[in-house]
């Protein structure tokens, strides 16, 4: 007890810590080595922290927190709500599965700081992929005009990584179809063959039967959001009804070709056994083949993705990060410092190409950095690898918007129930006849439902 006692008042009177002068929360542990681990450079140079030169260069101390994704979301929505500014960061980083719940409230509420004016004023609106800003703004319904809450880390292309061993085994040339019809034609060739040798369990691509990732794909490549910037639900626009049936006939019935995989990063190990031969591949994704398969060395090559019509995208995106300034910040303009210092300063490409970062960002001055145009002898290709990041980098200036709101999710859920549905139908009835009027009207029903949910939770009247 006495010991206790000593120790109390000896840890009372201890003064606090002093507070940074700026602090950042991220999740991801990447960004926060980045921004706090010295950096090797060439010959066993050493450079100092992104956090270390910042502090050199503008006289501010810097905190960077490390906060598990799920607590992050936690303790900013509370913060946001409570109006306790000792308790919110400076600056914070935010993934995109998350960034709807902090855009519900009216925009005057958002607990974000709006950044149009240090986008506009630093000419950064401009040199940042316009699409990227989509996912992290919201439209002011009084004014029509978009509110950036958050500048973006990267763009993420998705591509097509198969199996072009397996696929040249089969005589088929898998990117010799530039539609998705043709694309399928070709699968099911591939399948034939296989079925003929021994392996008819064999799938040509890896797709979900219950999640809404590929599907929600191949609608961004089409220019369909489910939800759009301003609200408006398209669960029955022609095209989604389109991608919707082609998408279930993937799965289900005489022309299916895809197959779910196993969770986490088994997938990769479902590509090595060839269980499926192909994969939808964002940047970020590719990389996990390399390190979770290396034996696919030389065995896959990577395409763009095929089209339905004139006027698609022959690319998606698939995840993303952004910064934001919080509302509450007492040093908003030393706060658009270290964001710019961190996310878009030629320092901080630099920083993330050194700890072997390769995911493109969403500056496109960057690009034509040579880590990003180099051959890569994983990827198969006759100038003895294929120059991987040379495609993302082409594809990345097409790609389309992709916004989120408060209700994105859900919806894209209710997309995938749908479609589920639609793959039980084809199974019980042997192909897609009669599925058209059936699938229109549950796309009917799953959007008076969505408006349902959206109406309830509006904070408005």
């Amino acid at each position: 007890m006495l010991a206790a006692a000593v120790s109390g008042v000896a840890v009372w009177k201890y003064p606090a810590p002093q507070r940074a002068d700026l602090v950042l929360w991220t999740f991801d542990q990447t960004d926060a080595r980045i921004y706090r681990g010295e950096l090797s450079g060439v010959l066993g140079s050493v450079t100092p922290s992104l956090a270390e030169q910042f502090e050199r260069r503008f006289g501010l101390r810097v905190r960077v927190s490390l906060i598990g994704q799920m607590g992050e979301n936690i303790r900013l929505a509370s913060a946001f709500m409570s109006e306790a500014g000792a308790q919110t960061p400076d600056l914070c980083e935010i993934e995109i599965h998350s960034i709807g719940q902090f855009l519900r409230p009216p925009i005057g509420d958002v607990g974000l700081l709006p950044l149009n004016d240090f986008l506009e004023k630093s000419g950064w609106d401009r040199r940042i992929v316009s699409s990227r800003f989509a996912p992290w703004s919201k439209i002011d319904p009084l004014t029509g005009e978009r509110i950036i809450f958050g500048v973006p880390a990267d763009v993420h292309p998705v591509t097509i990584t198969y199996r072009k061993d397996l696929f040249d085994e089969a005589g088929v040339d898998l990117e010799g179809g530039k539609t998705w019809g043709d694309f399928q034609d070709r699968c099911l060739a591939f399948q034939a063959y296989w079925g003929a040798h021994g392996r008819p369990d064999r799938r040509a691509i890896a797709l979900s039967t219950g999640g809404p990732d590929e599907i929600v794909e191949m609608l961004l490549q089409r220019h369909v959001n489910l939800i759009d910037g301003n609200g408006k639900l398209h669960f029955t626009d022609e095209k989604l009804l389109e991608t919707a049936i082609f998408y279930a006939q993937l799965l289900a019935g005489p022309r299916a070709i895809g197959a779910d995989v196993s969770s986490g990063v088994g997938w990769t190990e479902d590509l090595a056994r060839g269980n499926v031969c192909a994969v939808c591949t964002p940047d970020w994704k590719a990389d996990y083949i390399r390190e979770f398969s290396p034996e696919l060395a030389g065995k896959v090559r990577m395409m763009a993705l095929p089209r339905f019509e004139d006027g698609d995208a022959p690319t998606s995106t698939s995840g993303g990060t952004m910064i934001g300034i919080c509302r509450d910040c007492p040093h908003p303009e030393e706060a658009w410092k270290l964001l710019e210092f961190l996310y878009l300063s030629p320092e901080a490409n630099a920083a993330r190409i050194a700890a072997g970062d390769d995911v493109l960002p969403a500056v496109p001055e960057y690009w034509s950095e040579p880590v990003y145009h180099r051959r890569d002898s994983f990827f198969c290709d006759a100038g003895g690898g294929q120059d991987v990041g040379g495609l993302y980098v082409q594809l990345a200036g097409e790609i389309p918007e992709r916004y989120v709101t408060p209700y994105t999710f859900q919806a894209e859920l209710v997309l995938a129930a749908v479609v589920h549905r639609a793959q039980d139908y084809i199974a019980s009835h042997g192909g897609t006849e009669g599925l058209r009027p059936v699938c229109a009207r549950w796309l009917a029903e799953a959007q008076e439902e969505m408006q349902r949910r959206i109406d309830f939770g509006k904070f408005e009247p």
